[in-house]
């Protein structure tokens, strides 16, 4: 006699049909705006900056604004060549916000790795810190960190009216098992993660 032992708890509530990624993740920190949503510390776990929900949010749209006033529209690609630093996250969401599709690069990868990235993703746009703007091809535009951060004091941007099957992001493949390839994740992505908040993350 073959016996089940399947736990069901029945199907997860559907994603939405009109989802955006970045206006769903903040949704939640509006209703204590004032909390600690991000806090960047150093090697010696001292506070070097901290971002309550709010402050985080208005940082996201600002550069959002920023991104659109420099002429980034919905489902061009943005490759992002910046370290472990708050413009990461902001740069992202900002990206996703308004329909754009961010690519983080890993920090470590060689002149010759970003530059067949950049060939094989031809991105409208290339944010880069300082010290990893170097290696570009020449070919790129790159909006530097002075511009992007000058980005947080401009005009809030609306969250684009995206689909749950729109692209948000893109992230490479480590190309162990030959050429990296990027992977198009769709914006219900972080919307699945909500069956894994108790009993894989213990969010509450």
């Amino acid at each position: 006699m073959i016996k089940t032992a399947i736990f069901d708890l029945g199907l997860p509530p559907e994603c939405p049909q009109s989802f955006n990624l970045a206006q769903y993740v903040f949704a939640a920190g509006r209703a204590t705006p004032d909390k600690t949503a991000l806090r960047v510390v150093d090697e010696t776990l001292t506070a070097r900056e901290t971002y309550t929900f709010s402050e985080l949010e208005a940082a996201v749209l600002s550069t959002a604004r920023g991104l659109k006033n420099s002429g980034i529209t919905k489902g061009d690609r943005i490759l992002l060549r910046v370290g472990n630093s708050v413009d990461f996250p902001i740069l992202f969401f900002a990206a996703s916000a308004i329909g754009a599709i961010p690519v983080p690069s890993s920090t470590m990868l060689t002149h010759a790795e970003v530059a067949f990235l950049v060939a094989d993703l031809e991105p409208k746009l290339v944010c880069a810190s300082e010290d990893l703007d170097s290696g570009l091809p020449d070919n790129c535009r790159i909006l530097t960190q002075t511009e992007f951060r000058a980005f947080r004091s401009l005009p809030y941007a609306h969250y684009a009216d995206t689909r749950r099957d729109d692209p948000a992001y893109m992230v490479y493949t480590s190309g162990t098992g030959g050429k990296p390839k990027g992977v198009l994740h769709a914006h219900r992505a972080a919307y699945a993660r909500r069956m894994m908040w108790a009993d894989w993350y213990g969010l509450s």
